[in-house]
């Protein structure tokens, strides 16, 4: 093998090399970023969680939302069950 032939063989040898590892990052930063959205959704979650819980635990706002359920739920049921038909 001449030197020009092995040093284009070297060449190809980085090449194939430097697309490997360009392969690799790829798939490692899509990893990261899937990590990351995964993370993102878990604290917005989290927070929303938090918001609903504070909320709930707000007499004002548990009797309002308890009577919003009751008037749609429980109130139809009741007329069905004690309509004089």
């Amino acid at each position: 093998m001449t030197a020009r032939a092995q040093h284009a063989a070297t060449l190809a040898r980085r090449c194939e090399l430097l697309e490997l590892q360009a392969q690799l990052q790829r798939v490692t930063l899509a990893a990261t970023f899937a990590d990351f959205e995964a993370r993102r959704s878990a604290f917005w979650l989290g927070a929303l969680a938090r918001a609903a819980t504070s909320l709930w635990a707000t007499p004002r706002v548990r009797w309002a939302l308890l009577a919003t359920i009751g008037q749609q739920l429980v109130l139809p049921l009741l007329r069905r069950l004690f309509s004089h038909h």
